[in-house]
């Protein structure tokens, strides 16, 4: 309806709220099964025909409307490998795909009326990273021996064993060409054939790494460093407490930094 509104879910309850805090009319509403992982929510074709997928308890998927009514025609089948993550939707050529990731040796991409796609077989289970999706149809993660695992949408996958890489190792996709992770204390970005494109050393050790548009953000234990075009960029790292989040919050092509330091709120606006 052209308004700003928040929704998101309780293990029992969908909620949709307004600006002013106050919920929409009709909600909230009871879920058809409790639920323990955060919805989905999905439009196709970006005509605002809003689905929100909800994953129960019970490994089921319900596919609801925006007014939280199941949709007619969901053929969804559950199976009995447990969903550990919420589903999510990507579209290649002119098929949608909608990921569905396992706690075991399997992967499920399905249709946008719940039938399957494909099944992908895992020889090792992933470690506790999300799959990334590149443009390409292409699915990589990181196996917990220290794989790089690519899935392909015809349902093959091969595994590779990569010397820098550690089961630890978080990986995702940036500029849609490159595949960065990290090992310890350093950032490797490599192409799609695993060829070393470039490396940085950092003071500390990484523990998470997350892709925003040109930037990489890296966080370390007390710091937050943010990449671009291979360097650590002017002013990095910043003190954090662990909490931040980075996006154009004015809406003014300018990306802003919002970080949590000493129990203050620091917003930071990167120029180039």
């Amino acid at each position: 309806n052209n308004k700003y509104q928040a929704l998101f879910n309780t293990r029992d309850k969908l909620h949709i709220i307004d600006r002013n805090g106050k919920h929409v009319d009709g909600f909230p509403k009871k879920l058809p099964y409790e639920t323990n992982i955060g919805h989905s929510l999905f439009d196709y074709n970006n005509k605002k025909k809003y689905r929100i997928m909800i994953v129960g308890v019970n490994n089921n998927i319900y596919n609801l409307t925006k007014n939280g009514n199941k949709v007619s025609g969901w053929k969804y089948k559950k199976q009995q490998n447990k969903i550990i993550s919420p589903l999510r939707h990507f579209k290649h050529q002119t098929k949608d795909y909608i990921l569905e990731e396992t706690k075991e040796k399997s992967i499920r991409l399905l249709a946008i009326n719940g039938s399957e796609r494909t099944l992908m077989k895992i020889e090792n289970n992933h470690n506790n990273s999300s799959i990334q999706i590149s443009k390409q149809g292409k699915l990589y993660n990181i196996t917990k021996d220290g794989k790089i695992w690519k899935g392909t949408l015809d349902g093959n996958s091969t595994e590779t064993l990569f010397t820098e890489i550690n089961p630890e190792s978080i990986l995702i996709i940036h500029k849609d060409t490159q595949l960065v992770f990290h090992n310890k204390d350093k950032l490797f970005s490599i192409n799609d054939k695993f060829d070393i494109l470039y490396s940085i050393s950092f003071k500390e050790e990484i523990l998470n790494i997350s892709n925003h548009g040109e930037y990489i953000l890296i966080k370390t234990k007390n710091n937050i460093y943010l990449c671009k075009d291979e360097e650590i960029i002017d002013g990095f790292p910043i003190n954090s407490d662990g909490l931040y989040n980075i996006s154009d919050i004015n809406n003014n092509d300018k990306v802003n930094l919002i970080n949590v330091k000493n129990g203050s709120l620091y917003n930071y606006e990167l120029f180039d």
